[in-house]
């Protein structure tokens, strides 16, 4: 979770979101206007900076095992 003006979790977020865009569109998830990708870093920080709100990264999850 970062705030601010000059939080990289906006552009962490519009980026992820852009990687993860391609497969939500073929799966009918969003529609392929739904959202202008190049604008979306901008939108996240106009809508949070001026309300002092948090930004949250995208939730990753990781996983280790060994099979003996």
């Amino acid at each position: 979770m970062d705030v601010g003006p000059d939080s990289s979790f906006c552009e962490w977020l519009a980026e992820s979101f852009r990687s993860i865009a391609p497969r939500a569109q073929a799966i009918g998830l969003v529609k392929e206007f739904e959202f202008d990708l190049d604008a979306l870093e901008e939108q996240l920080r106009q809508e949070a900076a001026p309300r002092n709100a948090g930004v949250p990264g995208p939730t990753m999850t990781g996983c280790f095992a060994r099979k003996p």
